[in-house]
């Protein structure tokens, strides 16, 4: 809890140096579902929080770059429906994420006569860092060895609406690059641009409120 408290403090200081230059910035909250893949278990049944501040650059009409600094919880949960060994299981992990992303909005095209400028996509990546992890297995925490990896990487695809003036919502898919579990792989079918491993997605509904 701590470090939570550590990180929006620090968000806030991001975000207030942000909207002191020619820069916009602002916070940013939100809902996350997740799965891990190579758990053995199927379904977006791992529900969390993201929480943090953002900076972005206005490049031109069209395109922003923007950098944000968030807590997210990820994780995985199974499925009470279709129980399989080792249930009650979950995963729950907390990371830092700086995702660094550009985007283009559709002011190019418009429709009665008015830019689609409300309507953005988004293209990025995000080192992410573990601040805790615990497992639950039968039910019971785990209190062995920390498996999982300090630092990973996701992709980010995302489309985001815009109303009001300082509002936006974004809806997006994160998911890991990388392997997030540095245990046994041995017995993992799971691949991913051609390793084998244990990768985190996430599909998260963010708000964003702009402050300048």
């Amino acid at each position: 809890m701590k470090k939570l408290f550590l990180l929006l403090a620090i968000s806030m200081i991001f975000v207030a140096n942000a909207t002191s230059q020619s820069f916009y910035g602002g916070v940013a909250l939100g809902g996350v579902t997740s799965q891990v893949k190579g758990d053995m278990r199927v379904g977006w049944d791992k529900f969390g929080i993201t929480a943090g501040g953002f900076v972005g650059l206005h490049l031109n009409n069209t395109f922003n770059a923007q950098m944000e600094l968030k807590y997210i919880q990820k994780g995985s949960k199974s499925d009470i429906d279709n129980p399989v060994a080792g249930d009650p299981y979950k995963i729950q992990l907390g990371y830092v994420e700086l995702p660094l992303l550009v985007s283009a909005n559709l002011s190019v095209i418009r429709v009665n006569g008015r830019p689609m400028d409300w309507l953005t996509f988004e293209l990025g990546a995000s080192l992410d860092v573990l601040l805790h992890q615990q497992v639950y297995y039968l039910g019971a925490a785990e209190n062995g060895p920390n498996y999982f990896k300090r630092v990973g990487c996701s992709t980010l695809v995302g489309v985001k609406f815009s109303f009001l003036k300082r509002c936006h919502i974004a809806l997006r898919s994160v998911n890991s690059i990388i392997s997030i579990y540095m245990g046994n792989l041995s017995k993992e079918t799971c691949r991913r641009f051609g390793q084998k491993g244990v990768f985190a997605d996430n599909i998260e509904l963010v708000f964003f409120y702009q402050l300048k």
